[in-house]
């Protein structure tokens, strides 16, 4: 074979090898970039039916964390469901705010359960039910952490950044300084806000935090005084969960709330009809199932005591400023069932 024929054939292998490329290349076959961005874990979302308080327990690759725990009697409920999702350390446990029905059960889960880490309020207050849980909280050596807006964490392949606190003063009204984050996995996204009021909903819409999220925790129970239509608009939620007891004094959630979610489109699940609600995502897509596994009595809590001064006609929480001189203890049903009104300063 003479040069020229050997020039030829190499033309021809050159163009050959060329149009295959082309094809591979157009066909996506093997021609590929390098992907470095990893499948984002299963991140699982139960909200936990304690009657009349909030308790969120989040799972995602071998890690977990609490937000809130109900009242004292939910401790045991909560424990339970730590347990039955065999989680033997909490990395992060979140108290809200020092409100009973959400920091009540604390105590009882730090006591069953290692805990790394506990996030609360930086607001001044005190009630039996919550010097105990700083107690409990100092004599197990459990790091305890007042965070500031922006602070970011991680859990497993999830991720949270605290939305609140807000730089505002509120006064006494401790649900206005409730500990808020937002929580994502992937495009997906949570916000818990615990039991925030209209005043700081608007604040923190006002603050240019990102807020938007697929599922959003309702304030405060789905109370009239949360949920106002600004929040709601910048949240922009698909779904909703409302965090209520069942048969509950307060008239929660409240049909103007439910009205304004319905209004947005928002496609709402509530504890005292559904029991707990396990929300889970793959970093793209979301799945929603409800059970009542772990509810360990009537979901409206009527076993729960309250308390009654002698001559009063009103039933109180035993941290009640009200609740002075000589007072006996009822279960919540007997209460009610004996004509007694519930503390409106208290809110039992």
């Amino acid at each position: 074979m003479n040069n020229s024929d050997k020039y030829c054939k190499f033309k021809r292998f050159l163009k050959l090898f060329s149009l295959v490329f082309l094809f591979l290349a157009l066909s996506g076959c093997t021609v590929q970039e390098t992907n470095t961005v990893t499948d984002t874990g299963l991140l699982k979302v139960m909200y936990l039916d304690v009657g009349q308080g909030d308790s969120i327990l989040i799972e995602s690759k071998g890690e977990a964390m609490l937000i809130d725990a109900g009242e004292v009697e939910e401790g045991g409920t909560v424990a339970a469901a730590i347990a039955s999702e065999h989680i033997k350390e909490l990395k992060y446990i979140i108290g809200t705010h020092p409100h009973s029905d959400h920091i009540g059960g604390i105590a009882k889960v730090i006591q069953s359960c290692n805990t790394d880490e506990v996030f609360l309020s930086d607001f001044d207050y005190s009630s039996a039910t919550y010097d105990n849980l700083l107690r409990v909280i100092s004599r197990k050596k459990i790091k305890k952490t007042y965070p500031t807006a922006g602070d970011s964490y991680t859990l497993g392949d999830a991720s949270f950044t605290f939305v609140t606190p807000l730089d505002k003063d509120y006064g006494d009204n401790a649900n206005n300084y409730s500990l808020g984050i937002r929580l994502t996995n992937g495009k997906n996204s949570f916000l818990f806000t615990g039991d925030m009021e209209e005043v700081a909903e608007k604040d923190l819409v006002a603050s240019g935090r990102t807020i938007e999220a697929d599922v959003l925790k309702v304030n405060h129970h789905g109370s009239s005084t949360s949920s106002c239509t600004k929040f709601l608009k910048a949240v922009d939620p698909t779904y909703a969960v409302i965090s209520v007891g069942k048969g509950n004094t307060y008239g929660h959630p409240a049909s103007a709330t439910l009205a304004s979610l319905e209004e947005e489109d928002v496609q709402t699940y509530r504890t005292d009809k559904q029991g707990t609600i396990i929300i889970t995502s793959d970093g793209k897509n979301l799945s929603v199932k409800t059970q009542n596994t772990y509810k360990n009595k009537d979901a409206d809590n009527s076993g729960r005591l309250v308390y009654v001064t002698e001559k009063g006609n009103k039933y109180h929480r035993k941290e009640c400023k009200y609740l002075k001189g000589n007072y006996r203890s009822f279960s919540l049903k007997k209460a009610k069932e004996e004509g007694y009104e519930p503390c409106s300063v208290c809110k039992p």
